[in-house]
């Protein structure tokens, strides 16, 4: 009997974290659109190098290490 309200209990702790951490997660992705999106902040969003605007290589050099990075 006690594990059956353990089990529940875990059950619902679960389901309420995974809602918390989704709704942030929305939240941030919220934040980060408004923030790409508009017209005050997207230009310093602009990336150059010596006066011209940077290629999309080295955005994509930049991120790679990021997602390929071991873990610990």
């Amino acid at each position: 009997m006690v594990v059956a309200g353990c089990t529940k209990c875990i059950k619902y702790m679960l389901f309420f974290f995974n809602f918390i951490f989704w709704l942030a997660g929305g939240v941030i992705l919220g934040v980060a659109l408004w923030l790409r999106h508009d017209t005050q902040t997207s230009n310093l969003l602009v990336l150059q190098f010596e006066g011209q605007q940077a290629p999309g290589t080295f955005y994509i050099s930049e991120y790679t290490p990021f997602t390929l990075e071991p873990p610990n």
